[in-house]
């Protein structure tokens, strides 16, 4: 797995399959406060799959606001016309203290295909599964589902992300 930096550079990190790596980044005090899309890569043979994460540096000493984000385990899914359901957990990931509900909803499935339960609630850490199930008469072909999680949480707009 490699680490792109804001400055074009990137990080080695090497991790074995369904094993977490745990990667921390620390900014120096002389670092410039703003906002920098962070990539992270992995390669095992001739597959590649990438993640983002927005990061953004503040100054000032201003304790960063609580936020997070949505993972999904796993990533991909495939489905068969009228076979059994694919469970996908779907995990608030808290960030800065962050640690109220999340409401999550599903949307862009294909026709023919269907989500239970169709809306979560989520505690941060905590995974639930979501079980897609294709109708035998799905129609086929690759789309885009979109975990939307939603927290309402108190002196700020409600924060939204998908994964």
């Amino acid at each position: 797995m490699s680490a792109a930096r804001s400055d074009g550079n990137t990080v080695d990190i090497d991790s074995l399959a369904g094993t977490g790596q745990q990667v921390n980044l620390t900014a120096s005090a002389s670092a410039a406060s703003g906002t920098a899309n962070v990539s992270l890569t992995g390669t095992s043979g001739s597959l590649t799959h990438t993640a983002s994460l927005a990061l953004t540096v503040g100054t000032g000493g201003a304790a960063p606001t609580p936020d997070f984000s949505l993972q999904l385990s796993p990533s991909s899914a495939a489905l068969t016309a009228g076979s059994a359901a694919r469970s996908v957990t779907v995990t608030a990931v808290a960030a800065n203290a962050f640690s109220s509900s999340v409401q999550v909803t599903i949307g862009g499935l294909p026709q023919g295909v269907t989500a239970t339960p169709s809306t979560l609630t989520l505690s941060p850490g905590t995974g639930q599964k979501v079980n897609l199930t294709a109708s035998a008469s799905a129609v086929g072909g690759t789309a885009s589902v979109v975990f939307t999680g939603t927290s309402a949480r108190s002196a700020t707009p409600p924060r939204s992300h998908s994964p």
